[in-house]
């Protein structure tokens, strides 16, 4: 009886594996046929091209990352890290009527680390974060599928818009709704959703979103069963749901405002309590049976209001305050507020290279660890590189790179000193409005960040088609939030080839 039970799970769970690859390969098949009809047609666009309502593009990414003594958690710190990665997508677009598309498209990303991943620890962690020189991103790796959508649009009189289907989808300055898998690391930002965007009020348009992210990626070939949603290191499974309304308003020109209510509920989760890599929070328990430290569901809502005044034809400012109340199934409350203030001003002087000068502060709750509710600013869909890369690095291993408990004050600089170049310099304050780290003050530290953006050719291949390039080099000269006050360097470059 128990090999015919075993026998039956084994088949059912070969049929869903099947059942995958086989819509994989269907779909692997529409991108191939997309190209080939591309180069019969010798390249002509689709839009110059009758009875042929397809498309197809993408792109291809080389990024290298070096980091060092970047801080991880309590007295951990990242020895050098070196590794290059390289990222490819390829697209394709069937459009049978003018208000009606399909888009598909399929991603590959593998990595070269040259210093791979190591960590200087006290002798606790060691067994949990061994040294090794080997990686989980090797050719051929993952290929999968992370845009799956329909479009049908202009509905009820031009006035409504539909998508259904895996998408990616960003709101304002990307501090709520931006990344659907945070621990991807950059190689995706989809979402499982539904989107409904009305258009029938004078100058405002109103979305409506529904989201279901599963913790992993079901259209796949060659899984390597990577955690997309979970927060701490060590892999937790985690299905995150929701639903909201974002509104656009635009009736006032120069002080146009955004709008929105997101409701969210992660599932229940938990990890193994031996690991040293998160600790217990106040709202988490210990299951002394299993040895494991649950998480339960947690249900929010965030409501929040984005103002963009435009005070002169010199001087702008973008502020987005958000708020958000909800509760842990059978346990305690859960609060958090942001805050994210800029204003800029274009300067008058040397107008070649275009100046722009900006003052900003970013603000967000953290959770006292005295008490079991949870007053820490959690991003609904947000999770991601915020205002530093370094700070990323440090968020990413311990909540999945989850801005929360931060002051930053911050100023930056912008020149264009040629039509291909724009260099962006930043010099930020940061603190911890609750003092929870290794050391024995709330100072994080100052961070100063160079960043450049290059446009390096056009038409280069086929037409319209584009090569770009971007570096960014930061610092953070850690203060007494922690144990180790000495420098962090990371330093990011890559080029991008778009068609």
């Amino acid at each position: 009886m128990v090999r015919q039970n075993l026998s039956g799970y084994c088949f059912f769970d070969f049929a869903q594996k099947a059942k995958r690859s086989f819509v994989l390969w269907v779909l692997l098949f529409l991108l191939f046929f997309a190209i080939s009809a591309r180069a019969e047609e010798g390249g002509v666009p689709s839009s110059e091209r009758k009875g042929i309502p397809i498309k197809f593009g993408g792109d291809v990414r080389v990024r290298q990352t070096y980091f060092d003594n970047v801080p991880y958690y309590k007295d951990v710190h990242f020895t050098p890290t070196d590794f290059l990665r390289l990222r490819s997508r390829l697209w394709v677009e069937i459009k049978p009527t003018e208000d009606l598309s399909f888009k598909v498209r399929a991603v590959n990303e593998f990595r070269k680390y040259f210093e791979p991943f190591k960590i200087r620890a006290v002798n606790e962690f060691r067994k949990y974060f061994e040294p090794s020189d080997k990686t989980s991103y090797r050719f051929p790796d993952e290929i999968f599928i992370d845009q799956l959508y329909m479009d049908i649009r202009n509905l009820c009189n031009g006035e409504l818009d539909f998508r259904i289907g895996r998408q990616d989808m960003r709101y304002g300055t990307g501090r709520i709704i931006a990344n659907g898998t945070p621990k991807s690391s950059g190689r995706t930002e989809y979402f499982d959703a539904i989107k409904l965007t009305w258009k029938g009020i004078k100058d405002t348009q109103i979305d409506i979103i529904g989201i279901y992210n599963k913790p992993t990626n079901q259209l796949i070939i060659n899984s390597q069963g990577r955690d997309l949603t979970g927060y701490p290191a060590s892999r937790t499974w985690m299905t995150e749901t929701g639903a909201g309304i974002y509104i656009k308003n635009k009736t006032f020109p120069d002080v146009p405002f955004e709008a929105y209510n997101i409701f969210k509920r992660e599932s229940s989760w938990d990890y193994n309590a031996d690991d040293p890599s998160y600790s217990l929070a106040g709202y988490q328990t210990l299951n002394p049976d299993t040895d494991m430290i649950e998480t339960p569901v947690l249900n929010y809502n965030t409501i929040g209001l984005r103002i963009m005044p435009k005070f002169t034809e010199a001087i702008e400012g973008n502020f987005e305050a958000a708020y958000q109340f909800g509760r842990y199934e059978g346990g305690p409350s859960k609060t958090g507020y942001m805050t994210d203030l800029y204003l800029k001003w274009k300067m008058p002087l040397v107008r070649e290279i275009k100046p722009v000068m900006g003052l900003g502060w970013y603000y967000l709750s953290g959770a006292d660890p005295n008490t079991k509710k949870n007053e820490g600013w959690t991003s609904p869909f947000a999770r991601g590189a915020g205002y530093s890369l370094i700070y990323s690095t440090t968020l990413s291993y311990e909540d999945a790179a989850r801005w929360s408990n931060m002051s930053m004050y911050y100023a930056d600089m912008t020149i264009t000193p040629f039509q291909w170049l724009k260099t962006i310099l930043t010099v930020g304050y940061l603190l911890a409005p609750v003092k929870d780290g290794p050391g024995e003050g709330n100072v994080r530290g100052w961070l100063t960040a160079i960043q450049a953006d290059f446009k390096l050719g056009k038409d280069l291949l086929k037409k319209n088609d584009a090569l770009t390039g971007n570096f960014r080099f930061e610092t953070l000269k850690s203060g007494n939030y922690y144990s180790d006050n000495d420098y962090a360097y990371y330093a990011r470059w890559e080029i991008v080839y778009t068609f």
